[in-house]
């Protein structure tokens, strides 16, 4: 029934020119889904539809869900039947390899056998969306996840079926290749958007090993360089396969990997696990005679032990081989894995950089959550956009315990550090947790600072707390006139409101579950 129910969901979406999904986690219906197991529970949950809390996905798991159109909003349902404890399951959620959701622990929210849900909002789209849940260190339980929607937003578009071409490849698959399993995602959109397939993959400088259904050959197809390894206990931040960042192939090197002549998407991981400070290690990397990153810092770009891959799109190889080439400028280059395959490729890991090989310079500022959050340390005061995260408060001023189900809102307070009042914004929503501001230009991002209360059904409140900063990725709380517009198409779509300040401007919210 639950089956039927997603495709009449998904029906009705496509008759209006939009596009929905329900996937119900761990039942035989389960879909588009890579890692983790699917458990029961025979408690019954306390919802309008018990039966969407019998199946569950635990672990480290990602959805990766081909799409037709431009923008989405996914709706995250939780319960918890069997952690007995606060802290027992806390685990982060990532939307196309940013983190939007932080240390989310279902007990500590609503208590055991309660629905919980999270809103995330303004999930852009270029074929793919990945939606994956990681254990944070300290957890004894890993992630699990009830079931979820993705809806395609009124003001999402069609995605072009030309946009999607030039990254199609006229070869299936290379016969050197070691012939696992196309990653991520299913099947294809109507539009003409194309799921990654996998050619070849490498684990520089280690053994053969597979993860999360692709199998990584030993080093092979190189020349030059020398290799090490790094412990087992080395933790890798920023993914949950710190295996492939633990071997390296380091020095002047080169890899020159038989295909068959076409396009393809080409991912190059590392992680700098030897030196701590900036500027100890500059290299470049180029694949086909052409440069596609210069000047590589990694301490810089993302510090160190944390992971980062470098997605290089269309990559034209007409000679039978693909070449790529490491070159030193201090120190020595770096390398950890190779991916090679075609489509549009979901990153696994939160911090990376996209180019394209036909136009690599152009570029090298494209969507990687790397660049974007080393924009909120920048000294350039090029003002632009920042997200305010936190996690629900557990604690009445008074001292007694407050859940989830006890909240009517929020009250968040921002402000520029030079500024002497604070903004004060109310969210009367209980189910959110992230809230967007604009910094202006001449100011950084980094120049802002923001704490939250929670307001309570009986009127009472928490104590004040500093909130989490978030990636800038996506939309979650619009807060100017034409935001809303764009997100709501029609005003009357939206519930709102505005609620001036001491700087006579106004602070526009609005509730998109609505």
């Amino acid at each position: 029934m639950k089956h039927y129910l997603g495709l009449l969901l998904l029906l009705i979406a496509s008759l209006s020119f939009g596009e929905s999904y329900t996937v119900d986690s761990g039942s035989l219906d389960d879909i588009y889904y890579s890692g983790g197991t699917s458990t029961t529970s025979a408690t019954v949950v306390k919802s309008a539809s018990p039966e969407l809390y019998k199946t569950y996905r635990e672990g480290n798991f990602y959805y990766a869900v081909s799409t037709a159109r431009t923008k989405y909003t996914a709706v995250l349902y939780f319960a918890e039947p069997f952690a007995t404890a606060v802290g027992e399951r806390v685990f982060d959620v990532y939307v196309n390899g940013v983190k939007k959701l932080s240390k989310l622990d279902i007990y500590n929210n609503v208590g055991a056998n309660k629905v919980s849900y999270r809103t995330i909002s303004g999930i852009v789209s270029t074929g793919t969306i990945m939606i994956e849940l990681r254990k944070v260190d300290g957890s004894v339980r890993y992630p699990l996840l009830a079931y979820f929607t993705l809806t395609s937003t009124a003001d999402s578009e069609e995605l072009s079926t030309s946009s999607s071409s030039s990254s199609s490849s006229s070869s299936s698959s290379s016969s050197s290749s070691s012939s696992s399993s196309s990653s991520s995602s299913s099947s294809s959109s109507s539009s003409g958007i194309v799921p990654f397939t996998l050619v070849k993959a490498i684990r520089v400088g280690g053994r053969a090993i597979v993860l999360n259904g692709i199998s990584y050959q030993a080093d092979t197809n190189y020349t030059g360089g020398e290799t090490s390894e790094w412990s087992d206990t080395t933790d890798i931040l920023g993914t949950t396969e710190d295996e492939l960042y633990r071997t390296e192939r380091w020095g002047n090197f080169s890899y020159n990997i038989p295909v068959a002549n076409g396009t393809y998407t080409l991912v190059l991981g590392v992680a700098e696990n030897n030196w701590d400070n900036a500027r100890e290690r500059i290299y470049t990397v180029s694949t086909e005679g052409i440069v596609v990153d210069s000047n590589v810092d990694i301490i810089t770009r993302v510090g160190k032990n944390t992971a980062f891959d470098l997605i290089v799109n269309n990559v034209a190889v007409k000679d039978g081989t693909l070449n790529i080439k490491l070159d030193t400028i201090v120190d020595a280059a770096t390398l950890t894995k190779i991916i090679v395959g075609t489509g549009t490729y979901v990153p696994r890991v939160t911090k990376y950089k996209v180019v394209d090989y036909r136009s690599p310079q152009a570029a090298s500022s494209s969507s990687s959550s790397s660049s974007s959050s080393s924009s909120s340390s920048s000294s350039s005061g090029i003002g632009g956009t920042v997200y305010i995260q936190w996690n629900p408060p557990t604690t009445r001023l008074s001292g007694a315990p407050i859940s989830l189900s006890d909240i009517a809102g929020y009250e968040l307070r921002y402000k520029l550090n030079s500024a002497s009042e604070e903004v004060t914004v109310q969210l009367n929503n209980p189910g959110i947790s992230a809230f967007r501001i604009r910094v202006p230009g001449g100011f950084n991002t980094s120049e802002v600072s923001a704490r939250m209360r929670a307001l309570g059904t009986d009127g009472s409140a928490s104590e004040f707390t500093a909130s989490i900063w978030s990636n800038p990725d996506g939309d979650i709380y619009p807060l100017s006139i034409p935001d809303l517009i764009a997100t709501c198409k029609n005003i009357n779509e939206c519930e709102y409101t505005q609620i001036p300040n001491s700087t006579k401007s106004s602070t526009i919210t609005i509730n998109k579950n609505k």
